[in-house]
């Protein structure tokens, strides 16, 4: 058992290693470049950024690798402590589709922000020292497996409240760049999609709750977009005064 702790740990290691050095190299590119984030198109690209990886967290697209970089990046490592750690070097150049977006989105904040070097090293450390975790854990205790939960439904539950996490954070980074009013719009607009995304959404493999409870936040989420967007389109500029008609 004791092996098996040290051989986990070292893959989780390496994959800590090679992204605490992501962060590191974008916390110096920050530093340099994040001026760049006073200007608006910056902004919006960025926020365009944060959308498509809200939609690859979601499963729209897959955002990973190409198969035949992957097939040559996974001859790399071998037996042994350094073998394993090297194998876990690989793991944190390679991703997978559910975390490549979120770990894209750290890297971004990172190197507009005014986070630093050391900051975002720590910050791509913790992010992979929290994917390492159960694999130190499954490692060491083989016997856990068996009481791991089935992939199912639940899975998809946890990309979508990470591909909303990821979709807050472009609207955010939205409303720095544009003015209040088509913030508005652009924010009734979409919550007007996600309803009508999560009404017509095809139920396979759902349970009859899980299907009335999506139904109800669509109808939800297309009610409350119509009224932001009406909101939103009366503070138009183009929009008419109030008191036109007095």
């Amino acid at each position: 058992r004791s092996r098996a702790f040290v051989l986990a740990l070292c893959y989780a290691l390496g994959m800590s290693i090679i992204n605490a050095a992501l962060g590191l190299i974008a916390g110096l590119s920050g530093m340099r470049i994040g001026f760049i984030f006073q200007y608006t198109p910056v902004v919006i690209g960025v926020s365009a950024l944060f959308v498509v990886l809200a939609l690859g967290m979601v499963g729209v697209f897959n955002m990973q690798v190409p198969s035949s970089v992957q097939t040559k990046l996974n001859q790399i490592g071998g037996q042994g402590p350094l073998g394993v750690m090297l194998m876990g070097l690989v793991a944190g150049v390679v991703a997978s589709p559910c975390s490549t977006p979120v770990l894209t989105g750290i890297v971004t904040v990172i190197v507009l922000g005014q986070i630093g070097a050391v900051k975002g090293a720590a910050l791509m450390g913790a992010f992979s020292a929290g994917l390492g975790l159960p694999f130190v854990i499954l490692g060491t205790f083989s016997g856990l497996l068996g009481a791991l939960p089935r992939s199912g439904n639940w899975m998809n539950a946890v990309k979508f409240v990470f591909g909303a996490m990821l979709m807050a954070a472009a609207f955010y980074f939205l409303k720095l760049g544009v003015p209040d009013e088509v913030f508005t719009v652009v924010l009734g607009t979409a919550f007007i999609l996600a309803g009508a995304y999560a009404l017509f959404l095809p139920a396979i493999g759902s349970v009859g709750k899980v299907i009335a409870l999506r139904r109800a936040g669509g109808v939800l989420g297309v009610a409350g977009g119509a009224a932001i967007l009406l909101l939103g389109v009366r503070t138009m500029p183009f929009a008419p005064a109030a008191t036109a008609s007095q």
